[in-house]
């Protein structure tokens, strides 16, 4: 009896450790079966399956054509004159997006062209015509701005279609020229030759403002107002001036003087200044003209004694500041070409020891007006300096 009971234990106690086993053993198992079917590539074919879901494409293709006229329209009113050709292609281009994601879905058909056409056509024209109509009876000054090529003065005025307007440019207040027009569509731009309206520079040599252009328009009983830019009006120079380097080379253990480099600025100053110069390297010591971006020509010419001419430089134009193959006299110094290379070589014009006067004549385009500045002279030793070899004496060169 008891050997049956022991066996009916043992049996128990086995049944129930297979019991506690079979779960542990279930889930050891289902673990490498759900990796085996967890593969990146399942991810990579569902993306794939998204991406080439019909429906899904047709409705990123509507929602592109949709949003994209919405853009063309925007800009359409925007701009007011638009290029039909080109808003024309951006139109149909858009509408083309939208009509394919329709045929996509399978449900475009000749109603839905009709009328899919109708509505780009209705609100590219709603949004041109809303352009024109939103908007002022007046007129007023958009912008005024500088043209270098032709030398005018632009002026963007703005309005409704048909407004007449009177606009005139005063200087200091006081009217220095008018015209009378109507408005085009949205817009009219003039152009008027600086030299009709130019009275003299808005900056002086300190750079400060001391004159005023306006633009005044006047529609009806609106007037409106708009200063120019100083920088814009400042188109006379009245000063030439040159700074110098010299240069030299040693023989012997003494300084010999070949020549000096030339540098010239050109633009508003004062006039009534004294000419200096720093002693120790020659170059300017007073307060250099104020450069600005205008047209002239410059003719240099150098004088000893303030008699004979002993150089000429060949003319120099320029335009809106800048002379070609020389430099840019709208920004600062230029270095003026010699009688070889960069050097005004001393046998190219030295004289004797004495006063070499740098004249410099500017001829203003705008204007008409010829300034001649004569105040650059220059004191220079060469010829003692150079032969004086028992105590090399190198006196500099000093304003006359």
């Amino acid at each position: 009896m008891s050997g049956l009971l022991d066996k009916a234990n043992k049996e128990a106690g086995k049944s129930t450790a297979e019991a506690m086993n079979s779960p542990k053993a279930a889930v050891v198992e289902a673990e490498p079966k759900a990796a085996e079917h967890l593969d990146t590539n399942d991810i990579d074919n569902s993306s794939e399956q998204i991406l080439d879901d019909p429906s899904i494409n047709a409705l990123l293709l509507q929602l592109v054509g949709i949003v994209g006229l919405l853009i063309v329209s925007f800009l359409i009113f925007y701009t007011k004159y638009v290029n039909i050709l080109v808003f024309g292609v951006l139109l149909a281009a858009t509408w083309g997006a939208f009509a394919f994601g329709e045929k996509l879905m399978g449900r475009l058909d000749t109603t839905k062209i009709a009328t899919s056409i109708t509505i780009w056509i209705v609100l590219a024209a709603a949004a041109s015509g809303a352009s024109f109509l939103i908007g002022s009876g007046k007129v007023t000054i958009g912008s005024v701005s500088f043209n270098d090529g032709s030398d005018e003065l632009e002026i963007t005025l703005y309005g409704t279609s048909g407004t007449s307007f009177d606009v005139s440019i005063l200087y200091n207040e006081t009217d220095v020229w008018t015209q009378a027009g109507d408005i085009g569509l949205d817009r009219t731009t003039l152009s008027v030759p600086i030299a009709d309206v130019f009275q003299g520079n808005s900056l002086n040599y300190l750079k400060e403002t001391v004159s005023t252009y306006q633009v005044k328009v006047t529609s009806g009983d609106s007037i409106d107002y708009l200063t120019i830019n100083p920088q814009l009006m400042n188109h006379e120079v009245n000063s030439g001036i040159v700074q110098i380097y010299e240069v030299t080379s040693e023989e012997d253990g003494s300084i010999v003087h070949e020549g000096m480099e030339v540098s010239l600025v050109v633009g508003i100053g004062d006039t009534t200044a004294a000419y200096s110069l720093y002693e120790s390297n020659g170059s300017y010591a007073g307060t250099p003209p104020v450069p600005i971006d205008s047209d002239y020509s410059i003719a240099v010419k150098v004088l000893y004694e303030s008699s004979s001419t002993v150089y000429t430089y060949s003319q120099m134009n320029v335009e809106n500041g800048f002379a070609a193959g020389i430099g840019e006299f709208g920004a600062n110094w230029v270095l003026l070409p010699g009688s070889i290379g960069n050097t005004l070589k001393k046998d190219s014009f030295y004289d004797d020891d004495g006063c070499y006067t740098f004249e410099v004549k500017i001829t203003n385009e705008v204007t008409g007006a010829v300034i001649t500045d004569s105040r650059s002279m220059i004191d220079l030793s060469w010829n003692d300096n150079d032969s004086d070899t028992e105590t090399n004496n190198n006196q500099k060169a000093t304003a006359c």
